[in-house]
């Protein structure tokens, strides 16, 4: 787990320090796989193989069909084609790496949501309003990360060509409404069949495996400030997808050393006092 994210940071890394134009970065083919097996390795640690699997299965099949629908109709998030710059296609529309590319950026979305809310990776309280305000947080974190990386995915790496363009750095204002529609349908669905599983972690989460999940967000929020493109939209990243992981941060160390343990808690909820 460390290493993959060693791994995403040092590419991180090297994209800032030589200021690598996107054309020659190391393409999303290899920073998706590593970072999505980070995320993943990671929730199988906090939360267990069921929501692991549960979590993943959910977000790609969802993802997929957003994804599909949006290519052919255009009602989702705007009119737009990928091009073959990420890869192979599924059904010769969707590229293979998009629906990971959900999970990847979506977990550490709920990572943090569940910090700020509750000072725990994983959902506390199970109440529908709880859920509800969760998924719609989730939501939010992960859409932060597409105002600054979608103008640089379109106009410089060229992932994906907008069709009619739109006032967004030639961008729809209806893609980021698709991003939340998309983001919080996979969060609702996930968050509500994450009750019927039982919490079952590999290891005690202590605050700096917790924190791990933040610090890759946090990466990909350092670069966009630093070498994102168009540069009027690095101003974008410290508010949108700072101020969660300052929130989430300060939420996850400030919290008491130990919590009692209630009466009705289980062994694994115990885990995580």
């Amino acid at each position: 787990m460390i290493a993959l994210l060693a791994a995403d940071l040092g590419i991180h890394a090297y994209h800032i320090a030589f200021a690598i134009p996107p054309a020659q970065r190391i393409p999303w083919t290899v920073i998706v796989p590593l970072f999505t097996t980070f995320g993943f390795v990671h929730a199988l640690y906090t939360l267990g193989w069921q929501r692991s699997m549960l979590f993943l299965a959910v977000t790609c099949a969802t993802g997929f069909l957003f994804e599909f629908a949006g290519v052919r109709t255009g009602m989702i998030f705007g009119r737009y084609l990928y091009t073959d710059v990420l890869g192979p296609k599924i059904l010769a529309t969707v590229p293979f790496i998009i629906p990971p590319a959900y999970f990847m950026m979506l977990y550490p979305s709920y990572v943090i949501t569940n910090l700020i809310l509750d000072a725990r990776p994983e959902a506390r309280d199970q109440s529908f309003g709880r859920l509800f305000g969760a998924t719609l947080m989730t939501g939010l974190v992960m859409t932060a990360w597409d105002l600054s990386n979608d103008p640089l995915m379109a106009d410089q790496v060229k992932a994906w060509r907008w069709l009619d363009g739109g006032p967004y750095f030639g961008i729809p204002i209806q893609n980021f409404f698709g991003w939340i529609a998309v983001s919080i349908t996979i969060c609702f669905v996930y968050r509500l069949l994450e009750q019927r599983l039982p919490i079952v972690p590999c290891g005690r989460p202590f605050p700096w495996v917790m924190v791990l999940p933040i610090v890759g967000y946090g990466a990909f929020a350092l670069s966009d400030i630093l070498i994102g493109y168009p540069d009027a939209t690095r101003v974008i990243p410290p508010f949108a997808m700072g101020i969660p992981v300052i929130a989430a941060v300060v939420r996850l160390f400030d919290r008491p050393a130990e919590t009692p343990a209630g009466a009705g808690e289980t062994a694994s909820q115990q885990l995580y006092l």
